[in-house]
């Protein structure tokens, strides 16, 4: 059955859905219908929903609470950033994180009390808002959801503007500049290496740092906490200082 009937008002435009989406497919679909939005099932890289520069990765509460524990949506949050566009995640259900909190630990097998998967929730979205100025947006049903991303469509990310000049519209360019620290020359020297952010995930800490003098471990944090390692968002580790060793050195005796 054809996603748009050719006989009903030509829709205003195309809301792209991941192939892999099927938690909310159906009434959102149904709801950009009725705003004149069209759909296409298309199988995206990053994200669940885009329209226009607007991306978003949508959740129920559950699916974000066991995506948080088990280290997926640290990964997916490094697909997203790589795009260069307005990113967002959108949670979609009808209550507050403390209601979440509660309803989760009620329903799934659980270590943790729900005062915990409360706080490890509030912890990671204030990371996300603060230091990888994501928005963590919470919807009470699709209907709300769809209407944001048609508003959305068209929002310019000035934050991202500023950190690299708009020569051409270059969002690649944009999404190399975004963690903190890489200015616009290091910005460019990654892209000419690496072309894409998701090729540099691959690479190692001495290769990255050797694209750029500016690079050094203080911004690879950055990088890695910004676009992730192999889906690891965890932060790195200096290596300890080792004295070099002397030849032929005897041991000392008191």
């Amino acid at each position: 059955m054809p996603l748009l009937d050719s006989t009903k008002k030509k829709p205003d435009e195309i809301l792209a859905i991941d192939d892999r989406e099927k938690s909310l497919l159906d009434p959102v679909r149904k709801e950009a219908t009725a705003l004149n939005l069209g759909c296409r099932i298309v199988r995206m890289d990053a994200g669940d929903y885009a329209l226009g520069d607007a991306l978003a990765e949508t959740k129920t509460p559950f699916d974000f609470i066991n995506s948080l524990f088990n280290g997926h949506l640290a990964y997916q949050i490094g697909k997203l950033r790589a795009t260069g566009k307005n990113i967002c995640i959108c949670i979609i259900g009808a209550g507050g994180i403390r209601e979440f909190a509660q309803q989760y630990k009620g329903t799934h097998r659980t270590d943790k009390t729900a005062v915990q998967i409360e706080a490890v929730m509030q912890e990671f979205i204030a990371q996300c808002v603060f230091i990888n100025r994501i928005p963590i947006l919470f919807w009470q049903n699709p209907h709300d959801f769809v209407r944001f991303m048609k508003h959305a469509k068209n929002v310019q990310n000035h934050v991202l503007r500023e950190a690299v000049p708009r020569k051409g519209g270059d969002s690649v360019l944009r999404a190399f500049a975004s963690p903190e620290g890489v200015g616009a020359s290091a910005a460019k020297a990654l892209k000419d290496k690496y072309g894409k952010p998701a090729q540099m995930i691959e690479a190692s800490d001495e290769d990255i740092m050797s694209t750029a003098k500016e690079i050094g471990p203080k911004r690879l944090d950055a990088i890695r906490a910004t676009f992730g390692r192999y889906g690891s968002t965890k932060p790195l580790k200096k290596p300890a200082k080792t004295k070099p060793s002397k030849k032929n050195e005897r041991p000392k005796f008191k």
